[in-house]
């Protein structure tokens, strides 16, 4: 009886330790992967949350303006939508009223250029060549049609 008493003692074996581990181990390994997993899918929602907001934003632009389109307080500056067509909009207004489409705020053309919405704002000639700086600004990216 003591000869059982004396070898009985109280702990792990090598083999016992390196199997705890090795299952330790498995489980962090899963873990890790399921948080990356998981980053990555929140990262792809947030750009996504972006792109939605930013067309939104550039929607609404877009609506306030071409509502504004025509406008023309005294009746003789012939505002109004210019062109129409599926890769832009021209429009013009008489914001200050004098009846004359000359100011650089009153011709605008949206465009799509390198899959962005653009917008224009300048004098007639400027608005129909989007290169000409500083009047083209991007209003949104990952558009294909207007």
């Amino acid at each position: 009886m003591n000869y059982l008493m004396k070898n009985n003692k109280q702990g792990f074996t090598l083999v016992e330790l390196l199997i705890a581990m090795t299952i330790g181990l498995i489980i962090m390994a899963a873990l890790s992967s399921t948080f990356l997993l998981q980053r990555k899918t929140y990262e792809v929602q947030e750009q996504i949350v972006a792109m939605v907001q930013n067309a939104r934003a550039a929607m609404d632009i877009m609506t306030r303006e071409i509502r504004m389109a025509g406008y023309d307080p005294t009746g003789s500056a012939n505002a109004g939508i210019v062109s129409v067509a599926t890769d832009k909009i021209y429009i013009t207004m008489d914001l200050n009223g004098d009846g004359v489409l000359d100011d650089s705020d009153e011709h605008m053309v949206y465009d799509i250029y390198d899959n962005k919405l653009g917008r224009t704002v300048g004098p007639s000639a400027d608005v129909n060549n989007p290169s000409v700086p500083p009047y083209h600004q991007p209003v949104a990216e990952n558009i294909e049609d207007l």
